[in-house]
């Protein structure tokens, strides 16, 4: 039969206790100032790293971009992002129709809506 493995050294774990005054002084966000076991300080979850990361930017090719060569966390410029790629299995939805975007648009922030829809719903705001 398959050899049996001991799980016994999992029995000790426990999380580390939530919210309150321990940390970065109880701001709510303690573990943020925290260092990880390799001493790498915690950063506040960005959502534009987030995009710029996983997702490719076709940029205007009249700006100096010399500074993302050095330093890729270095945040592209929104208004210089002509196209956003997406490699993703699923197949994205616009939250206001539910359907596969038409003319897809996203936002910096991530979501990407049909064109028609964001038109619309801004229409209605006026």
């Amino acid at each position: 039969g398959p050899k049996k493995i001991s799980l016994n050294h999992l029995l000790n774990f426990t999380f580390e206790p939530r919210g309150g005054h321990f940390g970065s002084g109880g701001d709510g966000h303690s573990c943020w100032g925290r260092r990880n076991k390799w001493g790498h300080k915690h950063k506040p979850f960005n959502k534009e790293l987030f995009l710029q990361a996983n997702c490719q930017f076709v940029v205007s090719d009249d700006q100096d971009y010399q500074a993302h060569f050095t330093d890729p966390d270095t945040l592209v410029d929104w208004d210089c992002v002509q196209q956003v790629r997406i490699y993703s299995h699923e197949v994205p939805s616009c939250p206001i129709c539910l359907y596969p975007p038409v003319a897809a648009h996203m936002t910096r922030c991530g979501h990407i809506y049909c064109w028609p829809c964001m038109l619309h719903y801004v229409s209605l705001r006026e």
